[in-house]
């Protein structure tokens, strides 16, 4: 067996020679080998731009001293944020074998920000590692938010509601910012830059964030509904504001507005203690001594009260001693049968009859007193009988003469 070598020795090809000599067999081995292309020199050109963001699409010069063989493919890659290519990224390629070129690459998305990077091109065939771009290149990051959440809703008018921004990646000088409104709209508030942040909104409000940074800008909602009613009472009022015992009172509750989950209840005493009285509007109640009777809406979102004092006067004998005669001639003098108003409650019921029984006055309340005239013709001299009935239990009964 004989080695043959041709040339340097890199790749190495075994052959075998059979030769023949009569019956002698002679086996010759050998090897070939092919001798390596010598790399060629690439050189990356200067980057018009040193500053980028993530995601940005750059153009990577080149040239080398000679062009390259059959399916050379070239590769731009990246360092690390200091320099180094001992991890290079490929981020563009170029199928070509000129000895000049521009590849189009893409600066990674997750790439790390960082002012240090730098790109060499490299080609294949034969295997050549070129050069970086001789200066140092910035990349900077965008910014991200991936949803926002509230950790309620549905809710009631001015209730408190956490906002927060999840996922939230602050790019190159990037701020949070929270708008009650589409940002850049007038009318919208900017309510903060804290995550999470608080609101608490009067009806529904669609909330915006957003991340407004050098690389980018990025901007979140979520709309916080308000579906919940609070409850209102403007004022509670009577039909009449003392009344003397045993007289009925009509009591009204003003301005309601009956909130998600609410009844109207009347109280004889406030923060709902005392007696039901009942939920109609209005409510009649009869009480014995002056009361403070209460209406209330207590609702899942709020509750509310409102009072009135019905004043009782209490009946005494003495008060009714009304006068027994007037002379209504016109001499203005104890022209009317005056028995004081202020005696007799705005509730309390008046007639009066002639010696035969005719009614020949009656009112409610005693404010116009009776003049001694019958639908406008004076009465005769004589003697008239009055009924004062003061309440559903207690009347005053007596006569009263007309003179001249």
């Amino acid at each position: 067996m004989v080695d043959v070598h041709i040339g340097a020795s890199k790749l190495v090809v075994f052959y075998k020679i059979r030769l023949l000599f009569s019956s002698l067999i002679l086996f010759f081995c050998f090897t070939i080998v092919k001798a390596q292309q010598d790399p060629i020199h690439i050189t990356t050109d200067t980057i018009s731009t040193s500053t980028f963001c993530a995601g940005d699409t750059v153009s990577v010069p080149f040239t080398s001293d000679a062009p390259f063989d059959t399916n050379n493919m070239f590769y731009a890659q990246i360092s690390d944020a200091l320099g180094s290519f001992s991890n290079p990224i490929s981020i563009g390629r170029l199928s070509s074998r000129a000895s000049s070129g521009i590849i189009r690459v893409v600066i990674p998305i997750n790439i790390p920000p960082g002012t240090g990077y730098r790109i060499r091109v490299v080609g294949t065939n034969p295997e050549s590692t070129g050069s970086d771009n001789g200066a140092n290149l910035a990349v900077n990051n965008n910014s991200a938010i991936d949803l926002v959440t509230s950790d309620i809703n549905n809710i009631c008018p001015f209730r408190n509601v956490e906002l927060t921004a999840k996922g939230v990646t602050l790019g190159t000088r990037a701020a949070l910012t929270w708008y009650d409104g589409p940002p850049d709209t007038n009318g919208t508030v900017v309510l903060g830059n804290s995550n999470p942040l608080m609101v608490s909104p009067s009806g529904t409000t669609t909330y915006y964030v957003r991340s407004d940074g050098g690389c980018s800008v990025v901007e979140k909602s979520i709309t916080v509904i308000v579906d919940e009613t609070e409850s209102s009472i403007s004022s509670v009022t009577s039909d009449i504001d003392s009344i003397y015992p045993g007289t009925s009172v009509e009591l009204t509750a003003n301005g309601l507005i009956i909130g998600t989950g609410a009844t109207l209840i009347w109280y004889d005493g406030p923060s709902g203690a005392g007696t039901i009285l009942g939920s109609s509007n209005p409510l009649t109640v009869s009480p014995p001594t002056t009361t403070t009777y209460y209406a209330r809406l207590e609702g899942s979102c709020n509750t509310v009260e409102e009072s009135i004092t019905v004043m009782v006067d209490q009946l005494e004998e003495g008060l009714y001693n009304f006068p027994t005669a007037f002379t209504p001639n016109g001499d203005h003098v104890n022209d009317v049968w005056d028995i004081g108003e202020n005696r007799i409650h705005p509730r309390a019921h008046v007639w009066i009859y002639d010696n035969n029984g005719q009614l020949v006055f009656k009112s409610l309340g005693y404010e116009k007193p009776w003049d001694g005239n019958y639908k406008g013709r004076p009465q005769p001299v004589g003697t008239y009988y009055y009924v004062i009935k003061l309440n559903d239990k207690k009347q005053k009964e007596g006569f009263v003469m007309i003179l001249k």
